[in-house]
């Protein structure tokens, strides 16, 4: 059991440093330390054994190609895992990383493959985390800049949001970012970031804003002001669907279009609980009933009272 816990240990700091690495970040001791709750002294250990199993360098933490294999291998499983999650189950956000944790330590390579294989050899993980292959590892971060680092008023889209540590992502998701959404800066304060997306501004402190990596808009995209949430209509309202948020994927995704909430769809605020939950839409002849919380992933764009 003891040498169990410990084989987790060196393989949840190897998965560290090599993202860190793979960032382009160093790494102290201290950082380490900061990173996994531990003392000092503990963190000083715990590089010693790294150095004694020859997973880093004699005289820093960076790693030895044998431990940069062995760390990649753990984040090319927890990744795939959390896709996974995400294109095949109904699981919050939010519980994707703490399953992902578990599972990176219990399948095998072989394991990995095969469920890379099943899901069509994803490149990408929700998070917008390169998953390195079996065949070439080392895939390189999507090209981005820190959220920190927009004005007030630029427009872009997120492309990647950092999973750790897991208390300011399970924050972030319960703010509803998620890659490939696109949003404009609102306000750029010291201390606070405030963007504007799918008809919501989102306050973000600055060590939230600092989870985000974000690019420019291409040529060819706009953002849209005028798409907001279908869950924000009031009683009454009509609307055309514009789309399905990032944020939703795999069943529950599958799940909406079939109900057809698909491109362009007229849908029409029909019936509300008197608790306010949920909601039921007329959409293609059908009334159907949502919960607010799926309302929330489905983009629409209000039309003025009158107009058809």
């Amino acid at each position: 059991m003891r040498r169990s816990r410990q084989r987790r240990i060196v393989e949840d700091i190897l998965k560290w440093l090599f993202d860190r690495e793979a960032s382009g970040q160093s790494s102290e001791p201290s950082e380490l330390a900061g990173h996994f709750g531990w003392s000092s002294a503990r963190a000083q250990r715990e590089v010693q054994q790294l150095r004694e199993l020859g997973h880093v360098e004699p005289n820093s933490l960076h790693l030895t190609p044998e431990g940069r294999a062995l760390g990649e291998r753990i984040a090319r499983i927890h990744r795939l895992v959390e896709t996974y999650l995400a294109q095949e189950t109904d699981l919050d956000p939010r519980e994707w990383h703490r399953r992902a944790h578990a599972a990176e330590h219990q399948l095998t390579p072989e394991e990995a493959d095969a469920l890379a294989k099943s899901l069509g050899e994803p490149v990408y993980d929700p998070h917008g985390d390169p998953i390195p292959t079996a065949e070439a590892l080392g895939v390189e971060l999507p090209k981005c800049k820190s959220l920190l680092d927009c004005p007030a008023g630029w427009t872009g889209r997120i492309v990647h949001i950092e999973d750790e540590p897991e208390t300011l992502f399970r924050a972030l998701a319960g703010k509803g970012l998620t890659p490939d959404m696109q949003f404009r800066v609102a306000r750029a304060d010291p201390d606070r970031i405030q963007i504007e997306s799918e008809g919501r501004r989102i306050e973000l402190s600055r060590e939230e804003a600092g989870q985000v990596g974000v690019r420019e808009l291409g040529p060819h995209e706009a953002y849209d002001p005028t798409i907001r949430r279908l869950s924000d209509l009031p009683l009454g309202a009509r609307a055309l669907v514009v789309g399905l948020s990032p944020r939703v994927r795999g069943v529950a995704r599958d799940r909406l279009l079939q109900l057809g909430f698909v491109r362009n769809s007229l849908v029409e605020v029909e019936l509300e609980n008197p608790s306010g939950d949920p909601v039921a839409y007329r959409v293609r002849g059908a009334l159907i009933a949502l919960r607010r919380s799926q309302a929330d992933d489905i983009l629409v764009r209000q039309l003025a009272q009158g107009s058809s």
